[in-house]
């Protein structure tokens, strides 16, 4: 069923017909997704030995990577392609920037939530963002200054203003331990008392697709500025009626990434600004109280 859906998509969405770099890399994604079914019934990645697994890895990125490239290319041979947002030239030419496989993790263990990732740039100015959900056959997408879209149904973020209604998904969360000094984990908390839904998806590309139609109220992540990613789909968010946040930490290569509504998005960024502020002044007591013990002792 969801091969025949894929073949007989059209190409135009309400009204709006697809750009055609849209449409081309929509259909590589579709193409991949083919190929990625196949194999989900196959045993967990959790049976495989540690070298397996990592060629199987591998293998499968490459796989996937190959394949969109193919596709692009046979359609813009001249377009440039790249797997890193440092790659992105300054001059004015067209860029691929891909991610074939968002939420790798949950693609060995064979759970769902899986996805191809795929921003166009003019330069270094994202033009259109895609996220394929490789089960689901759902193909989100945006164009800079046109609007969102999924299928054939035009994105908006939720409407949802109390934190205390707000269902929030949260991104990387492995990398919190890392951020202690930051004040991430304190945030997190505070925030986990204020709001009743938590959802982790595993997937960043997918949940800031579910952000921008409304399933999810927010997306708060810890990312690198310069992470794949939310380099290639932010304009999901902004095109879909809402707003993503950057706050920068104290570690250059981290920052927590906010993504909901308008109304939720101010909410948010306050709070945790809030408690960034409390946490640095703290521990700045703490290192003048140190400093001062340690000259004492001298």
């Amino acid at each position: 069923m969801l091969l025949i859906r894929a073949s007989i998509r059209t190409v135009k969405s309400s009204g709006t017909v697809l750009h055609p770099h849209v449409r081309i890399g929509l259909r590589a994604a579709r193409q991949c997704g083919q190929s990625l079914l196949r194999t989900f019934d196959r045993p967990p990645a959790s049976r495989m030995g540690r070298r397996a697994l990592h060629e199987y890895t591998l293998a499968t990125n490459n796989y996937l990577f190959q394949n969109i490239q193919e596709s692009i290319r046979n359609a813009y041979p001249d377009h440039k392609i790249a797997q890193d947002p440092t790659e992105l030239p300054e001059e004015s030419s067209t860029t691929w920037l891909l991610q074939p496989l968002d939420g790798e993790t949950n693609f060995l263990r064979s759970l769902q939530n899986y996805c191809a990732v795929i921003g166009i740039f003019e330069g270094r100015i994202l033009q259109h963002s895609i996220v394929y959900d490789y089960l689901q056959d759902e193909e989100y997408y945006a164009s800079r200054d046109e609007t969102a879209m999924v299928n054939q149904n035009r994105l908006r973020v939720s409407r949802i203003e109390a934190l205390s209604d707000a269902v929030i998904a949260y991104a990387d969360c492995s990398e919190l331990r890392a951020l202690e000094d930051s004040g991430m984990q304190r945030v997190q908390s505070a925030l986990n008392d204020a709001i009743k839904h938590v959802r982790v998806c595993g997937s960043m590309g997918l949940d800031v697709a579910q952000v921008a139609r409304g399933r999810i109220d927010a997306l708060v992540a810890t990312v690198n500025p310069q992470d794949r990613v939310l380099q290639c789909t932010s304009l999901l968010i902004k095109e879909a009626g809402g707003f993503l946040t950057n706050i920068p930490q104290q570690v250059e290569s981290e920052s927590i990434i906010v993504a909901a509504n308008p109304r939720l998005n101010q909410t948010i960024t306050a709070m945790i600004k809030t408690h960034l502020g409390s946490e640095t002044q703290r521990l700045s007591r703490k290192e003048g109280v140190s400093a001062r013990q340690g000259v004492n002792r001298n």
